[in-house]
């Protein structure tokens, strides 16, 4: 399972993003919510050649410590590994971390 901790939250928050796939865009625009941080995301949809729908959702992020996850999953997994995209052991929590676990 991979999750963004605490700190990345904090790093991106009030960052935006757009993105144009075939003739559609998406934007996501990531803000501060009391407990971690909302993403909210606007696609448009293209329909005819100057009309787009606009489809609108909004996402609810909260997050833990490193620390406080791996505690959470040894109560259920054996084996458990954190590393980041990179494969290394000792993931900055300012990226998103992955947790490989076995039982």
């Amino acid at each position: 399972m991979d999750y963004n901790p605490p700190e990345k939250l904090e790093r991106i928050i009030d960052e935006s993003q757009i993105e144009k796939i075939d003739d559609d865009y998406v934007i996501i625009t990531i803000e501060s919510w009391e407990k971690g941080a909302e993403w909210i995301i606007r696609a448009f949809q293209k329909v005819d050649k100057n009309r787009y729908v606009l489809e609108k959702e909004r996402i609810r992020e909260i997050s833990f410590s490193i620390a406080k996850v791996k505690n959470a999953l040894s109560e259920f997994f054996e084996n458990i590994k954190i590393m980041d995209i990179e494969r290394n052991t000792q993931p900055d929590p300012e990226n998103r971390v992955f947790f490989m676990c076995e039982q």
